[in-house]
């Protein structure tokens, strides 16, 4: 998918809608970091300053309450708990934070830039943080 400075998407974080820079977009082209990767780094990061952070730690344990939560959909869809429909949206929903999370923890963390409403970059890794 290619990107440009025209693209909004729905922001994770705050709602409301998220603007990408053409230079971000052409950073999530060239170093392979999708849409789904920017979600969980909003969704599960810590703000410092104008970065988003998730380190690799953080990714790895919300990935095991994911892998978790996923069994637990499994079970409840296996018993005939719950519609059909609730059941396959929220497991297809889960399906794709996990593969995004198993992306952010072999790349060692993910960090995103954005100032205001607009992403500005967006990397791999991610700098050491300090949680207070």
């Amino acid at each position: 998918m290619e990107y440009d400075s025209t693209m909004i998407h729905p922001h994770p974080r705050y709602g409301g809608l998220m603007k990408v820079s053409k230079h971000g977009a052409d950073r999530m082209v060239k170093r392979g970091i999708k849409q789904a990767v920017i979600n969980v780094v909003y969704a599960y990061g810590i703000e410092k300053g104008d970065k988003v952070v998730l380190t690799a730690r953080m990714a790895a344990q919300r990935l095991e309450e994911a892998r978790e939560e996923m069994r637990q959909w499994d079970a409840v869809f296996d018993f005939g708990g719950g519609s059909i429909s609730d059941a396959m949206h929220r497991s297809a929903a889960l399906e794709a934070e996990i593969k995004a999370l198993e992306q952010v923890v072999r790349t060692r963390g993910a960090t995103v830039v954005c100032v205001g409403d607009t992403l500005i970059t967006t990397y791999r890794g991610s700098v050491q943080i300090k949680i207070h």
